[in-house]
């Protein structure tokens, strides 16, 4: 289930991108749908799939803010942080629960084979039924571990969303094979739309937690209608092939411990967040780190649909690699590094613009995890080429490393500063930044062991983000400080920031744009 889809109002947890892809399959194929990709249309597809995706995450995202702004004015924050916390654990569920079913399509050469696919759809739907189950089973203990009587309701409802979502088509795997993305990027706009629709209208009439609940299952069921009408013809139906189902559980077998470790580094924070503070101050720090993943969940929709498979096809046909690679990521980290630095120099501007009081804790928790959006960042470009490469052991050691610091940093952090008012989460963010850091260290370490260069220019880049934050911080505070009417100086304030970021950055996305055309013609 896609964050976006099933998350329009930004109360759950981040995608997890590429982080569960696997290698694409070689070679010119057909199937019922006629799609096939071959050497000769590859670049147009990728080029193809990356306007499909970046217009649709911009789509998605403008509806996901929209709907996170008029259901926080609805809705308390308290409801918000109840919600993250059971989409975390349906969300857990899922990553334990994957055996990389999507991957094993998108890179088998029997991923067109109808036995293959009817296979892979019948472990999805018992996998479904299995997940329904076990929020079930879980309810109870949870909600005696966080005290919160709700979630003994609230997960085995969620638990649906998992249900539902086991009957979804093989035609999303499919597709994505074949970097048909257009059609993929409306059915997730779709749900997200249907799920919105529905998260307002039951905040209107009802003032309850069960308004984000309803809208995640809403979006699933129109996620499942949407994907059984994608591929004409294309239908799936229960069977058993022993030799698929032994493919994909041997592939699966890495796919899922990094699937599993990247869920828990990417989500440790909730977990521990969820026992030592209030669900009022987990709402706020969710809507601070919903802002700050834009430009890692912008990465991880182009890795996971577009930029992995480009990898692993170019990796497969013996391609320059290292040209592939510069030339797929220079534009993405540029526009990722002026999305960063405006948000880390101008943070607490935008928060206190969009949102009312109880919000404004959210815009220093914003400005800081801006730092860790763009190492995540860098995360996806580095873990997208292991993978590519054959190696999801190196994103697996990478996610452990992360993980184990969360672990002893978020805990001793909060010691430190709990008694800071609403700076009381300040050594846990700092914990959390650390920990991406060192992720990305060891990351950055298994490309290099395997021939890749990147380590200057990332550098590089970082230093860039950190310097133009630096010299847009005081000029939007300035400019802030000099206007009378508060919304106007925030505004203002922002839209100083931004110029300020863009002038800086200017040449950067000029000179990646322009490398790319050249390496390219």
């Amino acid at each position: 289930m896609e964050a976006s889809a099933a998350d329009p109002a930004g109360v759950g947890p981040a995608p997890a991108g590429a982080a569960g892809a696997a290698r694409v399959g070689v070679g010119t194929v057909d199937y019922a749908g006629g799609i096939g990709v071959t050497p000769g249309n590859l670049k147009s597809r990728a080029v193809i799939g990356a306007v499909w995706t970046t217009g649709g995450f911009a789509v998605q995202q403008v509806m996901r803010l929209a709907t996170n702004l008029v259901l926080t004015r609805l809705l308390s924050p308290g409801m918000f942080g109840l919600m993250s916390l059971v989409n975390v654990f349906i969300q857990g569920l899922q990553q334990f629960s994957d055996v990389g079913i999507g991957p094993s399509i998108i890179q088998s050469k029997r991923g067109d084979d109808p036995a293959f696919l009817n296979t892979a759809w019948t472990i999805q739907v018992v996998r479904g039924f299995a997940l329904g189950a076990m929020s079930a089973t879980i309810a109870w203990p949870v909600a005696k571990l966080y005290d919160e009587r709700m979630l003994v309701w609230l997960l085995p409802a969620a638990g649906l969303g998992a249900v539902i979502a086991g009957f979804n088509s093989t035609a999303l795997f499919t597709l994505n094979r074949h970097l048909e993305v257009g059609k993929l990027t409306v059915r997730s706009v779709v749900g997200q739309l249907v799920g919105a629709a529905v998260m307002i209208g039951w905040a209107l009439l009802h003032r309850s937690v069960w308004a984000l609940l309803a809208g995640n299952l809403a979006a699933a069921v129109a996620a499942l209608i949407f994907s059984n009408t994608l591929l004409p013809g294309v239908r799936n139906y229960f069977h058993w092939d022993r030799t698929a189902a032994r493919e994909m559980t041997r592939f699966g077998r890495w796919i899922f411990v990094s699937t599993v470790l990247t869920f828990l580094a990417l989500e440790a924070d909730r977990f521990i967040f969820g026992k030592l503070v209030t669900m009022a101050e987990l709402g706020v720090y969710g809507v601070a780190t919903m802002l700050a993943a834009l430009p890692t969940t912008a990465v991880q929709r182009l890795g996971g649909t577009v930029i992995f498979p480009a990898l692993s096809r170019a990796h497969a046909d013996g391609k320059n690699f290292q040209r592939v690679f510069d030339r797929v990521r220079m534009p993405l980290l540029a526009g990722s590094g002026l999305v960063s630095a405006g948000l880390l120099a101008g943070g607490n501007h935008l928060i206190e613009f969009l949102y009312d009081k109880r919000y404004y804790a959210g815009g220093w928790m914003l400005q800081l995890s801006a730092v860790s959006g763009w190492v995540q960042v860098l995360h996806v470009m580095s873990g997208s080429a292991l993978l590519a490469m054959g190696s999801p052991r190196s994103v697996a050691a990478g996610n452990v490393v992360k993980l184990v610091t969360l672990v002893v940093c978020i805990p001793l952090g909060y010691h430190w500063t709990r008694d800071w008012g609403v700076y009381s989460l300040l050594g846990p963010v700092w914990g959390i930044i650390l920990s991406d850091v060192l992720k990305q260290i060891v990351l950055a370490f298994s490309v290099r062991r395997r021939g890749l260069h990147m380590g200057l220019r990332n550098t590089l880049l970082t230093v860039l983000v950190l310097a133009s934050a630096a010299a847009a911080w005081p000029a939007g505070n300035a400019v802030r400080a000099h206007v009378a009417k508060p919304a106007a100086g925030k505004l203002l304030a922002m839209a100083v920031v931004a110029a300020v970021c863009g002038i800086i950055w200017a040449p950067v996305l000029y000179r990646s744009l322009k490398d790319r055309k050249a390496t390219a013609a």
